[in-house]
């Protein structure tokens, strides 16, 4: 297991069986458990209620860990308190296997031992809050689906015998605008979508599934339109300027998120499409590691 910290200078911390610092047994605490917040309204005149809501709180998980280096505890120290800074933000990437998982956390508690005159065995007790309760897959996608055929979100490998070449990626155009993409996480997904332009766009317009988005206007390569569904409201700026006055009426914006399972994510427009790239950075959520 490899525990990888980055703080907001994009410095890091690493925890693991090459490194002087180890994970302590039951180390990790609240990474593969979570509690759900459910209402009830209480049915008037009859016994129990009815679920209207549930959902998900802001997340404490603690990781507990131990240098292994006891004859220089005291400089150790030092370079602990240095790196870990109450209320700065931390990237926590935690490895087992293959899988990664991440999280954006706030260092809100830590304990260490107290100093003495004798060498000492460093064991440090962290815990992070977490205002999006879920981990994160590590790959974001990060793909111009306006160059990719539907591939459930990757390019296929193609073996060639004759060549004697395997695994070779190989990416074929796009003509029908559309791709499907595949949530295997805990929880829908909300995505980052980032449209440029090779020439004159007329209204662009985007689609996940039942949802879209709709772009008045002419666009061009000057142009970079970004649809953030990740904030709450969301955003559509183009070079940085708020134009989502400038969006359809029509547009279900509550509808931009990939649900579990398969979807469906298709652009158009007016005027100009194959002009259109589309890239799509998206994060899988999950409710444990």
């Amino acid at each position: 297991m490899l525990i990888r910290f980055v703080n907001e200078n994009g410095e890091q911390f690493n925890v693991g069986k090459d490194y002087n610092w180890r994970l302590l047994k039951k180390g990790l605490e609240n990474f593969s458990a979570f509690e759900s917040n459910v209402t009830v309204a209480q049915d008037y005149g009859r016994n129990g209620g009815s679920l209207v809501g549930i959902r998900l709180n802001d997340k404490t998980r603690t990781i507990k860990i131990c240098n292994v280096d006891w004859k220089n505890s005291d400089t150790t120290r030092m370079e602990l308190q240095k790196y870990f800074i109450y209320g700065q933000k931390y990237k926590i990437y935690v490895t087992i296997g293959e899988t990664t998982r991440w999280a954006d956390g706030v260092l809100y508690r830590m304990a260490i031992p107290e100093p003495t005159d004798e060498d000492y065995k460093l064991n440090v007790t962290m815990s992070f809050k977490f205002g999006d309760p879920f981990l994160k897959s590590e790959d974001n996608f990060g793909k111009n689906i306006a160059s990719l055929t539907p591939m459930f979100a990757f390019p296929w490998l193609s073996r060639m015998d004759k060549q004697n070449v395997y695994g070779t990626a190989v990416g074929i155009y796009n003509f029908e605008r559309e791709v499907h993409l595949y949530n295997d996480g805990s929880y829908e997904a909300y995505p980052v979508i980032k449209i440029t332009f090779k020439g004159i766009v007329k209204n662009p317009e985007i689609r996940i599934n039942d949802g879209f988005i709709r772009v008045l206007g002419t666009f061009g390569s000057d142009d970079e339109i970004v649809i953030d569904c990740t904030v709450s409201p969301m955003t559509v700026e183009n070079n940085g300027e708020n134009i989502l006055g400038k969006c359809d009426r029509e547009s279900e914006f509550d509808s931009m998120n990939l649900q579990i399972g398969d979807n469906t994510l298709s652009f158009t427009a007016d005027g100009g499409s194959d002009d259109m790239n589309v890239f799509v950075y998206y994060y899988k959520p999950y409710t444990m590691i």
